[in-house]
């Protein structure tokens, strides 16, 4: 780069930071205040896990945004009944059901935050809390707590995340101690392959899903579930938006279905100590720059044991992790 760029790009950094720190940070610390939301901490959330055997929700950005009308987030197209659901998960509570936030909405939760999350969640605050807030509280509605959408993400995005993680981990591998487990999973995604998450289950057996526009399989996969699962299996979904129906389809069926994304991802990065998010070898990692990878035949020959069931794409559609 030459000098003048340098000496562009280095004026732009500075009023980006100006602009952060001067409107941004305020703005958003003045939203949170006025519209708060009640977000149990990641060990909290799986404390009353632990104690009900709920099923769980998760909503992160991505699930907000195609709630409130976004065409699409990559691998999940943006549609009517898509949002509806998500709408319907969200805003009407139910007894066996945990919906879960992120704790990053919450000044608590961003006063643990690095700095390019802490950066990125302000700025997606500025953009949504209003909205979320009006969303789930609507005038004279009783108040709501909810669980920590970030129990499944415990690394990466935190001051110290090895100190973050390591408890959170070992609260996570107790909900299946010892419990026979079903995955449901996109065709890369590759839950606990490769590691020990998943060593002291009793059992696990996979369903795969379409790695795109999972939604559109949803009753299909909701019917594998509920054939191969008995009332004491756990179901874990890491399918993006999806898992976040199927959570709440499953529950009503008396299934404890946990949406897990990111998980498996996170705790890779956990074990070797990453400092910033990097591919996991075999796996799609969506948030790596060189995560990306195309479809790769699984040569894990325990992996292919477990797979009982597979649910096929839509045509044309291109194979990634939706988890």
């Amino acid at each position: 780069m030459s000098l003048s760029g340098s000496l562009s790009a280095l004026l732009q950094g500075g009023r980006n930071l100006v602009k952060y720190y001067c409107r941004e940070k305020p703005l958003c610390t003045r939203l949170l205040r006025q519209y708060p939301l009640r977000v149990m901490s990641s060990l909290d959330t799986l404390r009353h896990i632990a104690a009900s055997r709920c099923s769980v929700a998760r909503f992160g950005d991505g699930e907000f945004e195609l709630a409130f009308g976004s065409a699409g987030i990559g691998f999940q197209e943006g549609t009517a009944p898509l949002r509806e659901a998500l709408l319907d998960t969200l805003t009407r509570p139910r007894d066996n059901l945990l919906v879960c936030l992120p704790s990053l909405l919450t000044p608590e939760g961003l006063s643990m935050a690095r700095g390019s999350s802490e950066r990125y969640w302000r700025r997606f605050a500025i953009q949504w809390q209003k909205r979320i807030h009006d969303t789930l509280h609507p005038p004279d509605s009783p108040p709501r707590v909810f669980g920590d959408a970030f129990l499944t993400r415990p690394y990466i995005v935190w001051k110290h995340p090895a100190q973050h993680a390591k408890p959170i981990f070992e609260h996570l591998k107790r909900l299946w101690h010892d419990r026979d487990l079903l995955i449901l999973e996109g065709t890369m995604t590759r839950l606990g392959v490769g590691n020990d998450l998943f060593r002291n289950a009793r059992s696990l057996r996979r369903i795969l899903a379409p790695p795109t526009n999972a939604f559109a399989k949803r009753h299909q996969l909701a019917e594998l579930a509920l054939q191969f699962a008995s009332p004491d299996t756990l179901v874990l979904l890491a399918l993006g938006p999806t898992a976040t129906i199927l959570a709440t389809m499953l529950s009503e069926h008396g299934i404890q279905a946990l949406d897990v994304g990111h998980v498996d991802i996170e705790y890779s990065w956990f074990l070797a100590g990453a400092t910033e998010k990097s591919a996991v070898p075999g796996k799609f990692t969506n948030e790596a720059p060189d995560g990306r990878i195309p479809f790769q035949p699984a040569q894990d020959h325990q992996y292919l044991r477990e797979i009982i069931a597979a649910v096929p794409a839509q045509k044309k559609e291109k194979l990634i992790n939706a988890g």
